[in-house]
């Protein structure tokens, strides 16, 4: 793994704690406005809008922590990447079937971001698992 300066990974932590704010508060935001049924459409739309842009900054996050490691987990980051994609699609797949049989209520709904980030997290974390004991 590089060493980083320490300019660099203040920077990093501080765009990771601002990344965090921003999805927290832009979600809440955004919820507040999409479930007022009396808000305008336009005002939905820039709930839409705030719900994807408060992303960004956590995408940024992701791909400058990336950038600033070897190739090894770089390669871990994106063999994990890409299985995570694989089981979010398992996971929805699976909750939509689960509603379709009526095993959990169609009021019910899956939280895309929690899932999502869990998903990634296990999965790199078994991509760094499996490479590290393969080698």
């Amino acid at each position: 793994m590089k060493v980083v300066s320490l300019d660099k990974a203040l920077k990093l932590w501080g765009l990771g704690l601002v990344a965090v704010v921003v999805m927290y508060f832009g979600g809440k935001f955004s919820d507040s406005i999409g479930a007022n049924e009396t808000a305008s459409m336009t005002l939905k739309w820039t709930a839409v809008a705030v719900a994807v842009g408060c992303m960004i900054p956590w995408l940024w996050f992701i791909g400058w922590s990336i950038s600033l490691t070897d190739e090894y987990f770089r390669h871990v980051a994106v063999v994990g990447t890409a299985a995570a994609f694989i089981v979010n699609a398992l996971v929805h797949v699976g909750y939509n079937t689960m509603q379709a049989a009526r095993m959990v209520s169609w009021s019910s709904h899956l939280l895309e971001l929690p899932v999502g980030m869990i998903v990634w997290v296990a999965c790199v974390s078994v991509a760094a698992i499996y490479y590290r004991l393969r080698l």
